[in-house]
């Protein structure tokens, strides 16, 4: 059975617009050795906070909407986009922690 679940999504688009969105995906069913979590907690790291922001300028935040789900846009100074180049157009999950309750997993899921 799939899983239907929201990631926070941070994407640069070419003219310097960083936005954040939560995305719906769908998980296929884990592989043997693998777990799926649904998260109910989470950290905001340092490390997370590039990623989330990145070069963007704070005081350029506004509220959008795409597809009737809300979103954030920031704009990025030219002169921080150099560093961009590889995040142009992708759309990157946020986090790398979290904590939860594990609800489903593979058959030779251990501990």
């Amino acid at each position: 059975m799939a899983h239907k679940t929201r990631e926070l999504r941070s994407t640069v688009s070419k003219d310097g617009v960083l936005t954040l969105s939560l995305a719906e995906i769908v998980l296929d069913d884990p592989a043997s050795d693998e777990i799926i979590v649904r998260v109910e907690a989470a950290p905001i790291n340092p490390s997370d906070l590039g990623l989330l922001l990145g070069p963007a300028d704070a005081a350029s935040v506004r509220r959008d909407v795409s597809d009737g789900a809300p979103q954030l846009s920031l704009d990025i100074p030219p002169a921080r986009m150099g560093g961009m180049a590889g995040r142009i157009n992708q759309s990157l999950p946020v986090g790398n922690e979290g904590a939860g309750t594990v609800i489903a997993a593979g058959d030779q899921a251990k501990d």
